[in-house]
C-alpha cells in the first residue's frame, strides 16, 4: 500500500500535536486523504460520513468524551475496519502502558513527542503490515 492508497483519521485534543501531523501527513508525505478531529464526540458517525472508508487510525489516548481505549473497542466492533491499523498516540510510555495498549488490541504505539525525522518511516512500516511499538 502506498501513501496514495492511505484514508487517516487522527482524533487528537492538542492544537499543536494535529498541526505537526497535519502538516508530516499533508504537506510531507502527500497523504490525500487526512482528517483530523479535536475530539472524540460522534467519532462513529462522523466516520461514517467520510468520503473515504479510513485503513489508518492515530489515536491519542487521553483525548474526550471518548478515550483511546474506547475509540479502539468502537472500531474493532465494526466488520468494515477489522483490516484497518489502530495506532496509539500517547506521550505515556511505561512499560506497563506500552503492555496494556498491547493487550488491549491496538496495532502499535508511536510515543509522543512525534519525531518528524523519523514519522515517514514509522508510517511506511504500519502500512507494510509490521508492528511498530516506538516510544521517545
Amino acid at each position: 500500500m502506498s501513501y496514495s492508497q492511505l484514508s487517516i483519521v487522527y482524533v487528537e485534543d492538542d492544537p499543536a500535536s494535529r498541526n505537526i501531523m497535519s502538516i508530516l501527513l499533508s504537506r510531507v508525505m502527500r497523504c490525500p486523504a487526512v482528517t483530523i478531529w479535536e475530539d472524540s464526540a460522534d467519532f462513529l458517525d462522523k466516520v461514517a460520513n467520510l468520503p473515504a472508508k479510513p485503513n489508518l487510525f492515530l489515536l491519542d489516548i487521553h483525548v474526550a468524551p471518548i478515550d483511546g481505549f474506547g475509540l479502539l473497542k468502537l472500531l474493532r466492533t465494526i466488520p468494515d475496519y477489522d483490516q484497518a491499523k489502530i495506532i496509539a498516540l500517547t506521550a505515556s510510555v511505561t512499560t506497563s502502558e506500552v503492555n496494556t495498549l498491547r493487550e488491549t488490541g491496538f496495532d502499535g504505539l508511536i510515543g509522543k513527542p512525534i519525531k518528524q525525522a523519523s514519522f515517514p518511516t514509522l508510517i511506511d512500516r504500519i502500512i507494510a503490515g509490521a508492528p511498530v511499538w516506538m516510544v521517545s
